[in-house]
């Protein structure tokens, strides 16, 4: 499926980080500038950590932007892990010299040979994690990057059975940080090497590291179709209900009870940017006011998107809101470039 999440944490308040709407398990604070870019960053403790539970598979490739703690006396914690089921399989992370070690079922099993140059600073880390079994026991291989530069390859063979994982398999389907050293987080991706995405189009080129890069959040900037009511806002643009950096739930916000209606925007537009796009993720926090079954499908370009939550184009609501997530590698076939994306309608239809 290449392209399976990025978050941005742009988007992020207090709200979003006492429940689990995005990230399946979360322990973290809020900073909303001073990142990377003064952009908003996550505060992770130690000990705690974040995961996204994804589908099962042998192989996923991650990023993140990390800073150890400014000031802390002692280095240490994982920066990046693969699980199933919370049941660590791999991970790397810091020795207390600023080496990075590689964990495979929660033996060391590599050790880089060079420090990470000043770990309070920005760095941007990879890790490219495969999972194996021998004699029905885990086994495990990685690739770490730091800045785009190879610094540790490793494996091991485990004594965890396989037998005793959820999946019963050799695979992961969680992918963030288990037991994380104290640090700031944000600019996360993970892709796997799949070259068919979620909504099955071929030609994928996220199966790889993707390197270091910036994640942004974008919110609607234009009304395109109304035909739901709205609630709050500017009383008189439907977006003006939809566009609040961090959601604030029942104060504004667009509904209907009409099957086949639509509500359509376009976004804040891409300015002044010459690299490369490599994806996009289109998020809708939804929820139905009562009992019953309520569906709405998620449209980019027109086309019927997948999401991670259901891997179909039928979003079933409930009673909170949640998000619902859809990865698009490329606009269902056509590679995205900010003109690409500045034209694109992004549509919410009720089906029923």
């Amino acid at each position: 499926m290449a392209l399976r999440f990025i978050d941005s944490v742009g988007h992020y308040g207090a709200t979003l980080l006492s429940q689990q709407r995005k990230w399946t398990i979360i322990s973290a604070g809020y900073s909303g500038s001073g990142g990377r870019r003064n952009a908003a960053y996550l505060t992770i403790p130690g000990g705690a950590g974040i995961l996204k539970t994804l589908t099962h598979t042998n192989c996923y490739i991650q990023g993140a932007a990390i800073q150890a703690t400014p000031g802390a006396s002692v280095l240490g914690g994982r920066l990046l892990s693969l699980c199933n089921d919370r049941v660590e399989l791999i991970s790397v992370g810091f020795n207390a010299d600023a080496t990075l070690s590689l964990w495979i079922g929660g033996t060391q099993t590599g050790l880089s040979a060079l420090a990470v140059a000043d770990p309070t600073s920005w760095h941007y880390y990879e890790m490219w994690g495969i999972i194996g079994q021998s004699g029905g026991n885990i086994t495990g291989t990685a690739t770490i990057m730091v800045d785009g530069n190879n610094i540790l390859t490793g494996s091991g063979n485990t004594t965890l059975a396989t037998s005793g994982l959820v999946s019963q398999s050799a695979t992961a389907n969680q992918v963030g940080i288990i037991g994380a050293g104290a640090l700031n987080f944000m600019d996360y991706y993970c892709c796997d090497t799949a070259t068919t995405d979620i909504n099955g189009i071929t030609g994928s080129v996220n199966t790889t590291f993707v390197g270091d890069c910036a994640i942004e959040s974008l919110f609607p900037a234009a009304d395109i179709t109304t035909q739901w009511g709205s609630y709050g806002g500017d009383g008189t643009h439907a977006y003006s209900c939809v566009n609040e950096p961090a959601a604030d739930d029942d104060t504004s916000y667009v509904l209907t009870s009409h099957t086949s209606s639509s509500e359509a925007f376009t976004y804040q537009p891409i300015t002044g940017f010459n690299g490369t796009l490599i994806g996009a993720q289109y998020l809708a926090c939804c929820r139905k006011d009562a009992e019953g079954s309520r569906v709405f499908s998620m449209q980019a370009g027109g086309s019927n998107c997948k999401t991670n939550e259901f891997l179909a184009v039928n979003q079933y609501l409930s009673d909170y809101y949640v998000y619902y997530i859809a990865p698009l590698d490329t606009l269902f076939g056509t590679a995205w470039t900010t003109g690409v994306y500045n034209t694109t309608t992004f549509q919410v239809e009720l089906i029923s």
